[in-house]
Formats: C-alpha cells, structure tokens, sequence
C-alpha cells in the first residue's frame, strides 16, 4: 500500500510538470491523475498512524520522541538545507524566483501528528480525530485545513494500530468492500463527467468518506496481491518510501525538461518525467543501503540504522 502511495505521489509530479512544460499532455492522464488526488497522501498518512501504537508501546515517550527526531525531523531538516541551495541555485543562476516542488511539508505534518500521537496512551485517538474532523468544519480552505483533515487519516491509523484485528476483519467484509466499491466508481463518474476533484475534493471534510473507500479497497487487494513476485518492486518502494519521497522530485523536474526539449510531446514528457523520479529513487535508497554518508541524509547518525526507512 505505501509503495503504491509513493508510486502515485511521482506520478502526480510527473503530470503536473508535465502541464508545465508542455500544453498536450494527454486528458487520459489528467483525469487519471485528478482521480486519485484525494487519496494518495491520506492513504499514507492513515499507514503512518498503523504503525503508532506498536512503537509507542515499546518505547518510553523520550526513546519515542527521539526515534521520530532521528527519523523524521532529521531529514526534513537536511532537505530543507537542500531545497534551500537548489532555489538560490535557480534565482542566481536563471533569474527564476519561482520554487515549483515543496514535498518536505508532509515531513512537517508527520513530525507534529507523532507528538500529538502522544495523547493516545491515556486518549482515545477517535477522539482527537473527531476534534480534528469538527475544526475542518470550522476553517476556510487551505493549510489548516489540509492539516486537520490529514490529523484524521492519521488517528484513525492510531485507532486501527490499537486494535490490527478489527482492521483485517472489516477490510475483508464482502459487503463493506462492495460498499466502498460503490463510492469510488461514483468518484470516477463525476470526474470523468463533470466535477474537477482536485478542486473539490482535496483535503476536505466531504472526502473523507471516499477516503475510508479507497483505504479499504487498497487494504484488500494489498492482502491478495502482497506475496505475489509482481509486487516486489512496489514492496521495495514502501520500504524505502521516505528515501523515493524526498529525492525524487528534483530529478523529476529535469527529467520534464528534458523530455519535453528531446521530443516536444506531452505523453513522452511525462514519461521522462516519471522515469527520472524513480530511477533517482532506486539510485538513492540503493547507496542508503550501502553508505553511511548516504544514510545520513536521511537519518540522524547515531543508533542502530534502519533495515528500511518509511514515512
């Protein structure tokens, strides 16, 4: 499931710059890519909050708060660095003053939802996801609500981390899958026929239902498909997901550029788009798993290294 979220985050760069660079990127790609706009980052988000309470109970708060320094904050801090020097590179070097990739606020929001995480030793995490569903009804679109709608995903992961049971048994209800079916083919209706959902539907209340659908939908075929050798590049890429997430968007912008410059095709602009940003992500979680130096863009060093590093 998470290798599919991260593969579907660089597939959205890939169009949107795309878009940029070329004015006949295909519609079948748009509309594709428009979606599943409202479900790639909850999904992730929802992952991340599976995984809390295991870690929270085998930890004390400061081992916990230290681990999500060493394996969060960390490398939002060095790539913050490294976004900062690619944009003055820019302004300097081509006069451009405009910063077109800025993923690091998923790191931000992961990093604040884990100390929030804290609470649920002693509360209910419905709880804080109901507060934080109440205050998306309360706010104006924008970043707080894109906060608050996200600190639900993610405390209904905490929930579900508390009782991994309950979630296996609901995903493998027939009559709740076909009912999240439902929801999505009706989401594919009104975005093929009429409704742009990433205007309408990104980070808001009203998706959330969709959301839970589509949770339920990945969750199912994830149990069928996980074990199948077909999935292996997507199960390497869940593993690795933090190390594709930050690394692959510069890359990808030079791929866009590119491919536009050697074919002059929206399609093929795409694809070179989206061939630069995972082949930056193989090359980069490869030499993490073989240097140290490497390893350290991406967690604090000190302390036992990850086998893997996911966000």
């Amino acid at each position: 499931m998470r290798g599919t979220a991260i593969a579907l985050v660089i597939a959205n760069h890939a169009v949107l710059y795309g878009q940029q660079f070329s004015h006949d990127v295909p519609e079948w790609m748009r509309v594709a890519n428009d979606i599943v706009t409202p479900f790639r980052m909850p999904v992730m988000v929802f992952l991340s909050g599976l995984l809390v309470s295991g870690s929270l109970s085998r930890k004390s708060a400061r081992e916990y708060l230290v681990g999500k320094f060493r394996f969060v904050v960390w490398p939002f801090l060095v790539w913050t660095a490294v976004s900062a020097v690619w944009v003055f590179v820019i302004i300097e070097l081509r006069g451009e003053n405009e910063h077109r990739y800025t993923p690091l606020w998923f790191l931000q929001y992961l990093a604040i939802y884990y100390v929030i995480a804290l609470v649920t030793r002693r509360i209910n995490p419905l709880i804080v996801a109901g507060v934080a569903f109440v205050v998306t009804l309360a706010i104006d679109p924008g970043d707080e609500m894109r906060f608050a709608t996200l600190l639900v995903c993610f405390m209904a992961g905490v929930w579900f981390s508390k009782y991994p049971d309950r979630f296996e048994k609901l995903v493998r209800r027939r009559e709740v899958v076909i009912a999240a079916v439902v929801l999505l083919v009706l989401v594919v209706v009104i975005a093929v026929t009429w409704f742009n959902l990433r205007e309408h539907l990104r980070y808001q209340p009203a998706s959330l239902p969709f959301v839970a659908a589509s949770i339920i939908i990945w969750a199912r075929l994830a149990m069928a498909w996980a074990d199948h050798r077909l999935a292996q590049p997507l199960r390497y890429v869940g593993q690795m997901s933090l190390v594709y997430y930050v690394v692959h968007g510069y890359p990808l912008l030079i791929g866009a550029a590119v491919g536009y410059r050697l074919f002059d095709n929206g399609e093929a602009t795409v694809v070179c788009a989206a061939a630069a940003g995972f082949t930056a992500g193989a090359i980069a979680s490869w030499l993490y798993r073989r240097s140290g130096i490497v390893r350290a863009l991406f967690e604090m060093p000190g302390g036992q290294p990850k086998v893997a590093t996911r966000v």
